[in-house]
């Protein structure tokens, strides 16, 4: 498939991605307010010690949000858009189930800045395991690989930069991150039954 910097996404892909993306935020928002019970705190194991804290990853981290939209406008082939977003759907409709019946914590770290400040406005100290943001970011780039972009490595590793600034930034532990790759493993696959046309890539 032929790609083109001077392609416009359609009106349709533009309102298909729109509304996938106010899905994934309404839900997210309202698990992140509600619980069946209390936040547990996740254990730090040795590797959330060693990771140093990196206020500067904020900017890596934050860039989810353009990341996601971008990679799904990026998508050419409507047989792997439809995959992405039934992959999209179905690790969102997985984590959080979780994040509703198995609410986590963590200590997170404060800093004097206006991103660190903005992120904890919009997003409570919970739903931490798995990580939405290393599951969706994972599920974004491997649709691009899918879909034959030609810059898809390069996604691949800013998906892989966003799972570490996770940690770096003290949103996550590393446990977090592992179950976000899981969970876009499991979604992936997940993904093939109900769009199977895009399986092909």
């Amino acid at each position: 498939m032929l790609y083109s910097p001077l392609t416009v996404p359609s009106a349709r892909r533009l309102y298909a991605v729109a509304s996938l993306m106010a899905v994934v935020i309404a839900a997210y928002t309202a698990t992140n307010r509600l619980h069946w019970r209390e936040p547990a705190f996740l254990p730090v194991s040795a590797l959330d010690r060693a990771a140093p804290f990196v206020p500067g990853a904020m900017w890596v981290y934050a860039s989810h949000f353009v990341f996601l939209p971008g990679c799904l406008l990026l998508l050419r082939g409507e047989g792997v858009f439809a995959r992405v977003r039934a992959a999209v759907l179905s690790g969102v409709l997985l984590s959080n189930a979780v994040f509703l019946f198995w609410p986590t914590t963590i200590a997170r770290v404060a800093h004097p800045s206006f991103l660190f400040d903005f992120i904890a406005l919009m997003d409570e100290p919970v739903n931490c395991f798995p990580s939405q943001h290393v599951g969706l970011a994972l599920i974004a780039a491997w649709g691009l690989r899918r879909d034959g972009f030609p810059g898809a490595s390069l996604f691949l590793a800013w998906a892989g930069a966003i799972s570490v600034s996770t940690v770096l930034v003290r949103q996550h532990y590393a446990a977090d991150v592992a179950g976000g790759a899981a969970l876009a493993l499991l979604s992936w696959k997940l993904s093939g039954l109900v769009a199977p046309a895009g399986s092909r890539g």
